[in-house]
This record gives structure tokens, C-alpha cells and sequence, in this order.
């Protein structure tokens, strides 16, 4: 009986010391996890802060997310793919094509697509890894700003384009640029 109590009273503390771990971890992304978050942003530094506030949540759980994998540097946890999958719960695929958009007369190749109802993120696979990571940020973006369902990246990022967008883009460009680069480490770079 007293072994059994005490393998019983072990097991009881491992489970507790869990529960503690992932509600902290559930307690940290939740913020992020409602999403919504545009009327909060009104500036660049805005979503800036945002995207820090990320970082540092992703650093500070990283254990709980990445489990086995080896996280070494603060850098290591700046993907997008896995905190759309593991931190907010959506699907996330890369696919060989998601088709062309047309807007006034102009054509434009589809990088990324969310779906807030579905919980899915997709990206093509026909843009150089990169702009795939940038997309996946991009999308991530939305997931975490904008109350839109369904939103989409399809103009070029390279400046090649003079068609006016809308704001919601160009806060999800501003978000991913700040998540991928992160002030503090482009300068200790550069």
C-alpha cells in the first residue's frame, strides 16, 4: 500500500507540474490565439511591439512548442509555419499552386491564402523559399491582427507593382517583416 501511495503521489506531481507548464503556455498565446488585434495597432511601432510580444513568448515557451527539437538562439523560433500549427492551431500547407488573382486589369500570381474558419493557411510552393517564409509570416499576420475570414497575399513584394492595397496588407507585410527581423538582431548584424 505505502508503494502504491507513493508511485500514485509521484505520477500526481508529474501531471500537476504539466498542467502547470501548459496553462502558462495557454495563458501566454492566448492573446494571440483570439487574434483580432488590429484596433490595438495604429502604427508601425504598434505592430512592431506586437510582433516582439510574440518573440518573446515564443522564446520563453519554446520547450513547449518545439518539445524534442534543440532551440538554441533567439532566432531559432522565427517560424511562421510552426506558430501558425503549434501556437494557433491552424493547419498550414504548402501547395504546388494557389492561381492568379485579377485586379483592375492587372494579374497577379497567389502566394498565400488564409482561412480563418478553417483554420488553414496555405502557400505556394511556386515561389523561391523565401517569399514562402515571408508569406507564412504574412499570413500570420492576418491571423493574429484582422477579423477578415478569408484574406490573401498576391501582390508582388519586390515594389514591382503600382497598384494601391489595402491596409490590412500592408499591416500583415509590416508584421511578417518585424517578426522575420527583428530589430535589436538586424542591427547586431549590421
Amino acid at each position: 500500500y505505502l508503494r502504491l501511495n507513493n508511485v500514485v503521489a509521484s505520477s500526481l506531481n508529474i501531471l500537476e507540474n504539466e498542467s502547470n507548464q501548459n496553462k502558462n503556455f495557454l495563458d501566454s498565446i492566448l492573446k494571440f490565439q483570439n487574434g483580432n488585434l488590429e484596433d490595438v495597432v495604429n502604427t508601425n511601432s504598434d505592430i512592431e511591439n506586437l510582433a516582439r510580444q510574440l518573440q518573446n513568448t515564443l522564446w520563453l515557451q519554446k520547450d513547449s512548442i518545439w518539445k524534442n527539437k534543440s532551440i538554441k538562439t533567439p532566432l531559432d523560433v522565427l517560424q511562421p509555419s510552426v506558430v501558425l500549427n503549434k501556437v494557433l492551431g491552424y493547419i498550414y500547407q504548402s501547395t504546388n499552386s494557389l492561381g492568379i488573382y485579377e485586379h483592375d486589369g492587372d494579374f497577379f500570381e497567389i502566394a498565400g491564402v488564409i482561412d480563418k474558419n478553417e483554420k488553414l493557411v496555405q502557400v505556394s510552393k511556386r515561389f523561391p523559399q523565401e517569399t514562402q517564409n515571408f508569406t507564412a509570416a504574412h499570413e500570420l499576420g492576418h491571423a493574429i491582427l484582422h477579423r477578415q475570414n478569408v484574406l490573401h497575399r498576391d501582390r508582388p513584394i519586390d515594389g514591382s507593382s503600382n497598384t494601391p492595397r489595402a491596409r490590412v496588407e500592408m499591416q500583415a507585410d509590416k508584421f511578417a517583416t518585424f517578426f522575420l527581423m527583428p530589430t535589436r538582431m538586424v542591427e547586431d548584424i549590421f
